[in-house]
């Protein structure tokens, strides 16, 4: 059986790495004295560079292409067991896990106790996954990163540019002209929609306008205007006498509190001997709600 293989541009990988069609291999000749200091060595070489992954028989097929029938070494490849996994779980360092495909050795103890895997090679022959104490020395190390293949750089150029459609799409559904109401701990538009779009602060065109809900004793909503709506101001006070009907005072009729439907008062309660009670009276409608200023945005561009 032939086997055909295919390598793609060497400028898709960095220099002194091997371009493969899915990965970017080197392998670093020299004793390796534990498995984190391969990690730590292969991250050195590249960004996202770990010690190589098998996830299927592709990738193996790619490794033993690239380490080449002459090769005796031993190196650790990026597998480990998680301590609180289920027994047999074994997680790549890069993605994913061993559950759904492994080329355990037949002498490898995959329970777990040895939490690190590695594989033998002799003449360029590989044996299966093998474990131990992440301690043993290794004669080398195999790393890899991701092969930047002008598909893989397309299908990304691709995904942003969806990605981009999608952000102005969103910018893109707020027309010119919109209004937004910024209430206090509430972000700006700018904040909101992004940089795509302008806003301007029209906050002085309503400068000073009350803002009442339409509802409750609200009058209804004029879309061509603003809505004048009577306001009672009731402020009027009685000075009453003990054994006497009602007095004016500064040419005014007073009313007697019994005869008022709504009314609030304020102060002490006067006793009943006092020669004169001093009586102030607030229609109830003019009770104000509490307010708060609010910036106002118009979207310009």
């Amino acid at each position: 059986m032939i086997l055909w293989y295919h390598f793609v541009d060497a400028q898709s990988c960095p220099d002194k790495w091997t371009a493969t069609e899915h990965h970017c291999y080197r392998h670093v000749v020299g004793a390796v004295a534990t498995e984190a200091e391969a990690k730590s060595a292969c991250a050195a070489l590249a960004s996202g560079s770990v010690p190589v992954t098998v996830h299927n028989n592709e990738d193996n097929t790619e490794l033993r292409h690239f380490l080449g029938t002459s090769v005796d070494t031993s190196f650790y490849i990026g597998l480990e067991y998680k301590p609180g996994t289920p027994v047999g779980q074994w997680d790549w360092l890069d993605s994913g896990n061993a559950r759904t495909f492994h080329l355990w050795d037949n002498t490898a103890d995959a329970s777990g106790l040895l939490p690190c895997a590695f594989i033998n090679m002799v003449k360029g022959v590989m044996s299966g996954w093998l474990t131990n104490d992440c301690k043993q020395p290794m004669r080398s190390m195999v790393c890899q990163i991701p092969v930047r293949s002008l598909n893989m750089l397309y299908e990304k150029m691709e995904k942003l540019t969806n990605e981009l459609q999608q952000v102005k799409h969103q910018v893109g559904s707020v027309p010119i002209g919109f209004i937004y109401v910024q209430l206090p701990h509430q972000n700006d538009p700018g904040q909101i929609w992004g940089t795509e779009s302008k806003w301007t602060d029209v906050t002085a065109s309503y400068a000073g306008l009350f803002f009442r809900a339409e509802g409750g004793g609200s009058a209804a909503f004029n879309p061509s205007g603003v809505t004048v709506q009577e306001s009672h101001v009731f402020n009027k006070f009685t000075i009453e006498t003990i054994g006497l009907k009602n007095v004016s005072h500064n040419g005014q009729s007073e009313t007697r509190t019994s005869e008022l439907k709504e009314q609030i008062k304020s102060g002490e309660i006067v006793p009943e001997d006092a020669l004169y009670k001093l009586n102030m009276y607030i229609d109830i409608k003019n009770a104000h709600p509490q307010n708060t200023a609010v910036k106002i945005w118009r979207r310009s561009g």
